[in-house]
Order: structure tokens, then sequence, then C-alpha cells
């Protein structure tokens, strides 16, 4: 860490008073990054042999920031910090695991270095209080503090947990817009598309904003007069939030157990039916969430219409604009974002995690679509969309990671689309004349035939330097990938001087509906 005062292993890192002058600065940490909770779940009483077994599950975050969580006692909260992190529940500090007592509670944490926005990412076991989940207890704080021997106030993460049921009141004022936008209501999909093809309610995930057309922003669709269809916040998803929160060593719901339902438009042939959405023997990876045909992640949060819906849950905001659309309402400003009202609007390149519903759009095969989505519904029936966050009930903006990991999705289908080379670029300029351009190839098993074949190669004469990727993907086959792109520091400057300059593009991007 490079502190005359930081000793101890990875676990019991602290800053000790320890040095004999001079032992310079106190060092300043940076505000902890909460990223995921999950909960073991409730075991049936009495106990029942026949069930299936119980996996852990995401808590996902509420639009109000805070994570509604049952009575069970066990969580894991995934967490960015720069050094080691003791926990405090309802301003009571936790003894460690095997220090507590039976009713005391108790946390337990693992760390693991990362290069990332903070130093380590714990995934940190705790115990709640016996006490904190009591009837009489609706919320509490729950605290994440530096464990250091300094003068120096430092800052801390604060999360607000509630006990599920515990506070009527609360649930009808705040809604989820999953909880909101379902069956065939008001401004959702009709013939109950928006719940027949739900992959997974309650995912959470993170990248970087993206757009255009009008991402992240208002999207006025098909709605009336004075009001919007939804606004949206598309992102290229962090492909290290996602291996490091979902690569731990418990599975856990509902991403583990889900499936792509399939999404078929009324009226067509029925399709081939679900298949997983994490492949047997496989890992949740950014390639998850970008099935074939789909460059980025889609994020919509559907508007509540006033004039059809009735009057806005009372926790709920009206539009920022009400010169022009004054019947819409929102569970935040969506200017904002959830987690910052008094900040600046979100933009192009913000940092994001987001929970909400995974829902797999239709390949939209009617007008005029293009031969990429025509060939995949073709050979996967009801499988040629994409993935959305939709609705998405919180959109929480955080510090970025120093090095930004761009994945962008690869897709080819044959006879129609069956081949392409694509230069492939970094959105970001290299940080400095010895940057070299990384990256990874994630074939997705889902939708690659066993005829596919890739090639992907870096040409030095190109400044900046972009990735070459050429696909066939056999006149009968299909072939899909998440290529990840990402700068790091060489031993030597660059060399290229041409400017290399893309073709048409065959990674695609989403509708706007």
């Amino acid at each position: 860490m490079g502190h005359c005062c930081l000793f101890g292993s990875l676990i019991v890192l602290a800053l000790a008073n320890c040095c004999s002058p001079p032992c310079g600065p106190t060092p300043t940490y940076r505000v902890p990054i909460l990223e995921m909770v999950i909960q073991e779940p409730v075991p049936p009483h009495p106990p029942d042999p026949h069930r299936p077994p119980l996996h852990p599950f995401i808590v996902p975050e509420a639009p109000d920031n805070s994570y509604i969580i049952s009575e069970n006692r066990e969580l894991h909260f995934h967490v960015l910090g720069d050094v080691n992190l003791k926990v405090l529940v309802d301003q009571v500090a936790l003894p460690r695991r095997d220090q507590s007592t039976s009713t005391s509670g108790w946390y337990e944490p693992n760390g693991t270095a990362v290069s990332a926005s903070r130093s380590f990412f714990w995934d940190i076991a705790i115990e709640l209080p016996r006490d904190v989940v009591a009837k009489s207890k609706t919320t509490f704080p729950i605290e994440f503090v530096y464990d250091t021997v300094t003068k120096m106030t430092q800052p801390e993460l604060r999360v607000t947990l509630r006990l599920k049921g515990h506070d009527p009141t609360y649930a009808i004022a705040h809604p989820r817009p999953s909880e909101v936008f379902v069956d065939s209501t008001d401004n959702t999909k009709n013939d109950n598309r928006m719940e027949t093809s739900i992959v997974a309610v309650g995912v959470t995930v993170a990248g970087w904003l993206t757009g255009p057309p009008n991402s992240p922003g208002r999207n006025h669709g098909t709605a009336q007069s004075g009001a919007s269809e939804d606004w949206h916040y598309d992102i290229n998803p962090d492909p290290d939030f996602i291996d490091r929160n979902y690569g731990t060593a418990y599975a856990f719901e509902p991403v583990s157990g889900a499936q792509l339902p399939g999404n078929v438009v009324p009226l067509f042939p029925p399709g081939m039916g679900p298949i997983p959405l994490v492949p047997a023997g496989t890992k949740v990876n950014a390639g998850t969430f970008l099935i074939a045909g789909s460059g980025i992640l889609g994020v919509e949060l559907n508007a509540w219409h006033i004039s059809k819906r009735g009057p806005k849950p009372s926790a709920w905001v009206n539009d920022p604009d009400q010169t022009g659309n004054a019947d819409n309402a929102w569970p935040y400003d969506p200017n904002k974002g959830s987690n910052d009202p008094s900040g600046p609007d979100l933009q192009i390149g913000d940092y994001v995690i987001l929970s909400g519903t995974l829902w797999q759009d239709s390949a939209h095969t009617e007008g005029s679509p293009d031969p990429l989505h025509v060939c995949l519904e073709h050979h996967f029936k009801g499988q040629g969309g994409w993935l959305e966050l939709h609705p998405v009930d919180t959109v929480r903006r955080v510090d970025p990671p120093p090095v930004r990991k761009h994945v962008v999705g690869f897709s080819r289908c044959g006879p129609d689309a069956q081949s392409a080379t694509a230069l492939l670029q970094h959105p970001q300029p290299p940080p400095d004349k010895n940057s070299q351009l990384k990256f990874r190839v994630v074939v997705d098993s889902r939708f690659t035939a066993s005829g596919a074949t890739h090639s992907e190669s870096i040409n030095p004469i190109c400044e900046p330097p972009g990735l070459f990727a050429t696909v066939d993907a056999s006149a009968s086959g299909s072939y899909n990938a998440a290529y990840i792109l990402w700068w790091e520091e060489g031993s030597s400057p660059r060399t290229g001087t041409a400017v290399c300059l893309p073709a048409a593009s065959p990674v695609l991007g989403i509708a706007d509906d």
C-alpha cells in the first residue's frame, strides 16, 4: 500500500501510530462502494426433505436505495474498499465470528485484491444480531467503517436495511417499477409479454452509460400527448463487476437458475422454447447479458401515466419537465438517477450500478428488420431479440474503475449475415504513449455453432490501436461473443501512425421501444 504505518495480513490490515517520526501524512481513504447484497434463504419449518434445496439470492436495491431483507439473519455484502473494514449494525459494532455469542451477531470479511476503483473487494458475511430482526423493527442502519487506528475521521458506507413486511405504508409509497409495470396494464407490453418474457427479477449489474440515440434520456415512443413512454439508460456492462460479484464460491438466485423464455410477437408461430441463461458448467460473465444480436445491455424505466393509472405513489416524483410531460411520474428524478437527486444529470460515460427485472425483448422482425435479427430468429425462434433491464428499479451512479474494460457483443448468422470483419475500438483514448490495447474474447455457447470460426488481431500501424475481428458463422450456423477491450501499460511507446477507419459495424444496438 506504500504507507509505513500499514501492516498485517489482507484481513487485518490496519493503520497504526507505529512509526517514529517522520511517518508522513495520514492517508485519507475513499468512501467504500456497496456493489451487491446476497441473503441466505429462510429454511422451511419444519424441514421438508422433498423440497429442492434453496439457494442464496440477490437482495435488489429499492428505489430509495434501501435493501429489503427477510428475517433470516445471514447476508453477504460485496463491498469495494481501500483497506480492512469493520461492521456496525444499528450503531453497535459486530464482533468477528470467532468472538460472537448466540445473540450478538458477527461479521467475517473475505478480501481479495482487485484492480478496480478501490484496492480490495470484500465479500463480508454477516449474521445480524437477534434483536434487530425483532417484530418491532422496521428499518435499521448497517455501517462499513475502515478498521484503522488514526486520529483522522475516515469516510464510511452507511446502508439502510428494511425488514420485509414490517412497514406496509412503505411498500405502498415506494413500489418498485418491477412491481408496477406488469401484466397488460398501461405502458407495458401487450398480450402479457411483460410477464411471459421475464428472465429474472431482482438482477444487479454495472457498467458505463452509452448512447445514442437517446440513452441516457427520454423516449417519447407511443405515449399520448404530454407523456413519455420510458427513459433509457443503456450500458456497456463492466466485466470485472460481473466476474467478482457473480464468481463467488456460492451460486445464488435469480441468475443461476434463470432461463431465456423467448419472446415471440403475437400472431407468429410458437418459439423454440426456453434455454438456460447460464449454460451448464459455465459461469456468469459479461456475455451472459448480451445474447446474440445485441451489442449493449438495454435499460428502460417505464413512465407512470397519471391520466391512465391515477395519482402517483406518494414517494414517486413528478416529471422534471412539467411543461411538456406533466402526465409522467417516476420513482426518482430520471435525469439524476436514484441516489443523487442534487447531483449533475446522468450522461454518457457515467458508471452506474443498476437493479431491476431482466427481460427478453422480441427480434423486431416486422417492418424493415436487419438481416442479422431475421436470421437469428430463423435459427432460434423467439430467441432472436436481446436482453434488457426492463423495468429498471434503481440507477445508482458511483465512482468508476480507473481502468475501463469495454465490452461489446459481436454476432453473425448464416446465410443472410454469415461473415464480417470489424474494427472494434475502445471508447477512451490511450492514457499515455506506452498504453497497449489488450483484449479477451468470451464465446457464447448458447448461440455459437460448432462450425463457426473467428480470428482477432491488433494491427500495430493503427493509431490509436483497434481490434480487427473476423467472424464466419458458416452458411447454416451462428456465432455470438463478448469482446472485452482495455488499455494496459506497456514497456515501450506505440509506433502506429495510420488512422484506421472501421467499416460498417456488424455490432448492433437495440430498438427504441
